[in-house]
């Protein structure tokens, strides 16, 4: 049972919960094989390696009054979502569109012109949904997978 959900603007998150989700997100994913989730997140980045990851960008929480950190959004100076990640559990509750309003909002203050993003295969239509467009798809090898994934874009 989840609690009341609010987003926060994160300055100094638990990083160590921001990296569960994405790696829980993605060993979840059904757009990828088990090869492509194990290539793209073999384990769990440590906390200190999140918070490097994550260092100058613009963080929206997800947080869950019982559960905590549920999902975050990222935003790069400049217009690129970096991060956009939703825990399974909390998937189809409209978390994603929450996030994206408040960094919307954000990129808008900033007079961002464009926001950017690589979006996965599992991603790609909640950003469609918010007015992206694919500007194209690619192909990205990592760890000795091919990843697919495509470029958006949307113009503010």
């Amino acid at each position: 049972m989840a609690g009341e959900i609010n987003v926060v603007r994160a300055e100094t998150p638990d990083f160590a919960a921001l990296a569960s989700i994405v790696h829980t997100a993605v060993q979840s994913s059904t757009a990828y094989t088990p090869a492509q989730r194990d290539a793209w997140s073999p384990a769990q980045r440590s906390a200190e390696e999140m918070a490097e990851r994550l260092a100058g960008q613009a963080i929206f929480v997800a947080m869950d009054a019982d559960a905590g950190p549920v999902g975050f959004m990222t935003l790069v100076e400049g217009g690129y979502i970096d991060f956009a990640y939703v825990l399974p559990s909390h998937q189809g509750r409209g978390l994603f569109s929450r996030l994206f309003a408040d960094l919307e909002l954000l990129a808008r203050a900033a007079w961002t012109r464009q926001l950017t993003t690589h979006a996965s295969m599992q991603a790609w239509t909640a950003f469609a949904a918010k007015g992206f467009r694919i500007e194209e798809p690619e192909t990205i090898a990592q760890r000795g997978a091919w990843l697919p994934r495509f470029a958006m874009a949307k113009d503010l």
